[in-house]
Order: C-alpha cells, then sequence, then structure tokens
C-alpha cells in the first residue's frame, strides 16, 4: 500500500545531510535541500532535523501536516540500536532516535542503513520491473553495500552494512576491520589514489604527478598519462574481484555503481565488465551500469521504506 500525500526522505551523510519531499505514487521527489550535518548532540541534531523540514515545506509550498511519515538513512549498523556510526555522530548510539524524532516531527519513522537504501532507491525509482536481484555499491570515501530482492530489502537490519570488508588483495597497509586489502580499502577514493601513486613509483619512464584527487586520476587516464592508467587499471581489476565475489554470493541481475567515483567511471564500464567472469548457474547474465539517480538515491530509497 502506498502512503498518499508526501513522504519526508532524510539522508545523512558525514558532513551534508540530503532532505527530501517524496511523491511515492509519481516516483518523483517534490522538493530537496542540503543542509550541514549537525554535529552538536541529539536534542540539537532533532532541532537541525525539525528546522529543515520547516524550510523544506516552506521552499515546497507544503503543509507540513500533509507530510506522511519520514524515513531516514544513517551509517553505521541501523537495528533495534544504532551503532558504528561515523565519529561526531556518535552521541546518535544509545539514544533512541526513532521515537525521539516521531515525537518531534509528529510523523510515522522508519531507518536504516544509508547504502541499503541506496539500493532501494534504485530499485524502485531508476530500474525496470525486470531487476528482480539488485545490488548497488556507492564508492567514494568509502564503499557502500545495499541488496534488494523484488525492490524490496531480505533483512530486518543492515547487519551486512560493512560487506565491502572482503579480502581482495594483499597490500602492505591494514584496514581497520582487520584485512590487509579489502574490497573497500582498495576501491575507495584512497585507494585509487594509492594505486596511482604505485604506477607512478613502478614507471620505468619517470612518469611526473598530474593528479591530486581521484577525479583527477580519471581525466589524467582519459588523457593517456601512463601512469593514471595504470592506476585506474589497476582500480578495475580490483573492482572486478569484488563484484565477481558478490555476483557469486548473491547472484543480481543488475548491479549499479553509484557515489562520488562512479561520475568518472562511464569511459572505464566497458573494460570493468570484459573482468567479470563469475556464472553461478547456467544462461546467467548481468547489467552493470552506473548510477541514474546519483546523489537523490538515498533520499529516495529513505521514502522507499513505506512502500510497504
Amino acid at each position: 500500500m502506498i502512503l498518499h500525500g508526501p513522504v519526508l526522505g532524510i539522508d545523512v551523510g558525514g558532513t551534508r545531510t540530503k532532505f527530501g519531499l517524496v511523491d511515492l505514487a509519481e516516483r518523483k521527489i517534490i522538493v530537496e535541500l542540503v543542509r550541514p550535518t549537525c554535529t552538536d548532540g541529539f536534542e540539537q541534531y532533532l532541532l537541525s532535523i525539525s528546522e529543515a523540514f520547516g524550510d523544506l515545506c516552506q521552499s515546497g509550498k507544503i503543509d507540513q501536516r500533509r507530510v506522511r511519515a519520514c524515513g531516514v538513512g544513517l551509517p553505521g549498523f541501523v537495528g533495534p540500536r544504532i551503532s558504528a556510526l561515523w565519529k561526531p555522530l556518535s552521541f546518535l548510539e544509545g539514544n533512541q532516535l526513532v521515537p525521539a524524532l516521531a515525537r518531534t516531527l509528529q510523523m510515522p519513522i522508519r531507518a536504516d542503513n544509508d547504502a541499503r537504501l541506496v539500493a532501494l532507491g534504485e530499485a524502485n525509482f531508476a530500474s525496470p520491473s525486470g531487476a528482480q536481484r539488485l545490488l548497488s555499491l556507492t564508492l567514494g570515501s568509502g564503499l557502500g553495500f545495499g541488496f534488494v530482492v523484488q525492490g524490496r530489502l531480505q533483512e530486518p537490519t543492515s547487519i551486512n552494512h560493512l560487506a565491502g570488508h572482503i579480502p581482495v588483495r594483499s597490500i602492505a597497509e591494514r584496514c581497520y576491520c582487520g584485512f590487509h586489502g579489502c574490497l573497500e580499502m582498495l576501491v575507495s577514493a584512497s585507494g585509487l589514489m594509492r594505486s596511482y601513486r604505485e604506477a607512478l613509483t613502478a614507471a620505468p619512464d619517470g612518469d611526473k604527478k598530474v593528479a591530486g584527487t581521484a577525479e583527477e586520476v580519471f581525466e589524467a587516464a582519459q588523457s593517456q598519462s601512463p601512469a593514471a592508467v595504470r592506476g585506474v587499471r589497476q582500480w578495475l581489476v580490483d573492482l572486478s574481484a569484488g563484484l565477481n565475489a558478490y555476483i557469486y554470493l548473491f547472484g543480481p541481475n543488475t548491479i549499479v555503481i553509484g557515489g562520488g567515483l562512479s561520475k568518472s567511471l562511464d569511459p572505464w564500464m566497458r573494460e570493468l565488465e570484459s573482468l567479470l567472469f563469475a556464472l553461478p548457474r547456467e544462461g546467467y547474465t548481468v547489467e552493470l551500469k552506473t548510477s541514474r539517480l546519483q546523489e537523490s538515491a538515498g533520499v529516495l530509497g529513505a521514502a522507499a521504506l513505506f512502500l510497504s
């Protein structure tokens, strides 16, 4: 059953929080805004959400009383209790955020892990009905993992929110998860920069550094900088190792790659596809694509918690 009336979607990030009023029947965002994430304590956090909600309704000329419910995407583990959050948001751990927010906003609240909600948004707002099993990876400062079957999350909690920490390629540096070379460590923005620096160090032709950010590495690779090309190709090999493992584990028929790094990935998608070899069954195929929703996926996914 779809709620009639707007639903508030909140996507909480490390530095920014995205807010949107979503029409679930029309599958679209009515109005949205972005605010710095409040890190000043629990009561101030609730107040910041309430103020942003008021500003959002005013911007969209929508009576707050028409908004039926609110979905929230949070980093870390989200279940009966919230934990493993980004450190400046650690004041939320141990607090009853969902009931407190319900009292503050005077509406039903549902919450889940932000990366899981990206997958929920992609499945319900951007993918054809044929996307029965959709897996999404959000690549940026870290790696977010989400998996949806027939438009629904399968686990009642986000117990697998650290699914990006699977061993891929052994390196000297150790991740906080305990592995020396997990997928998140290798394919996040810092992972791409590491591959680029390794390529520079190993370059026999004395390549000069031409990139200082992950986006610049992609740009330099498009301009055929040898070290940048080698760095991006190592990054693609690492990413494909994770994708092949996920294909064997989950058998998705659609894989969506989103996040900041995905915006530079389109020229490399054919090469990435060529590195996929996993076949969990005879006749298996998988569609690999970059996100069409991009930064709106989290807000849409948060609202989609009220699609069922």
